[in-house]
């Protein structure tokens, strides 16, 4: 496994638990009849397990598993997918804490930096999956 695809995917496992530890929470506090707090961190439960775990880890084995762009077993584009990587990252973190206390324009921002990590991720697998049509 190429180590830009292991540090997506052992990013994406960190976002799992996190998100399994904050649902447990939210769980814990639904039967200890604090629903309203409870209540207040589901939008950050989806946005932890949603993009976080799950956009990630796609990212991560798509990375692994899609052909070679030639013979010398180049990936290309390794630079497109560290910067999707710290963009993804980054834009998850500004959006945790845009719904953590309740700021629009962080929010925006955050959702901005997402948005544009999948939209830099996909220019960079394109040549990839060109290569895959060609081969079937």
């Amino acid at each position: 496994m190429p180590r830009l695809s292991c540090w997506l995917v052992r990013c994406a496992l960190l976002y799992l638990v996190a998100g399994f530890s904050l649902g447990a929470w939210m769980l814990m506090a639904k039967v200890l009849s604090l629903a309203a707090v409870a209540g207040a961190w589901r939008a950050l439960h989806a946005e932890v397990l949603m993009v976080g775990w799950l956009i990630q880890l796609a990212m991560g084995v798509s990375y692994w598993i899609l052909p070679r762009l030639n013979e010398q077993n180049q990936r290309g584009y390794e630079s497109r997918v560290w910067a999707a990587f710290g963009t993804l990252n980054t834009g998850i973190g500004l959006s945790c804490v845009a719904l953590w206390t309740d700021w629009g324009a962080l929010l925006l921002t955050g959702r901005v930096l997402e948005a544009s990590s999948v939209l830099l991720y996909a220019s960079a697998m394109l040549p990839r999956l060109r290569r895959l049509s060609r081969l079937g």
